[in-house]
């Protein structure tokens, strides 16, 4: 049963079985798909600093955003790279995809790498406040040691770049 609809998600609430016959009622945050973006130019990884109001305090993320419309994963991150950054990418690979919080919410993060990148100008939504910075990968991991990084998505995201792909 639905308890509550907004743009980016639902809560509901739902009997569930488990696989050892427990049942119980659980609250589930249905969120939407998430396109988080890796832009990688010269060696250095584009992030943004933003304002995010929930926490009431400017992050260091990466750029992403939320499934909306008939539009493919991968069309979203071009997007909302495009948007964000202002940087079109050539070249747009999907990496690996990671829940958020399995415990209470079925948002999955889709992580996608953008090369061959060319500058454009920014199109933010009223309500985005960002600004971008090219870093490379010991600072990003520096960061994330001084907590610096605290946003999840872009720990994980930049932590997998370091280890797996560069």
């Amino acid at each position: 049963m639905r308890k509550y609809h907004s743009v980016k998600f639902d809560v509901i609430e739902k009997k569930i079985k488990l696989p050892n016959g427990t049942e119980y009622t659980s609250s589930i945050v249905v969120h939407k798909p998430v396109a988080v973006i890796i832009p990688v130019l010269n060696g250095k990884i584009l992030i943004e600093r933003q304002y995010r109001h929930s926490p009431g305090e400017w992050m260091y993320e990466l750029p992403a955003g939320f499934l909306e419309g008939k539009v493919t994963l991968e069309q979203l991150a071009v997007k909302e790279l495009h948007e964000e950054t202002g940087y079109i990418a050539k070249k747009m690979k999907f990496l690996f995809k990671a829940y958020a919080a399995p415990g209470t919410s079925t948002e999955m993060y889709y992580y996608y790498l953008a090369e061959e990148l060319k500058k454009e100008k920014q199109h933010l939504e009223k309500y985005e406040m960002i600004t971008v910075k090219w870093m490379s990968i010991k600072q990003l991991l520096s960061m994330i040691k001084k907590n610096k990084i605290t946003d999840g998505k872009t720990i994980i995201g930049i932590l997998y770049y370091n280890n797996f792909v560069k």
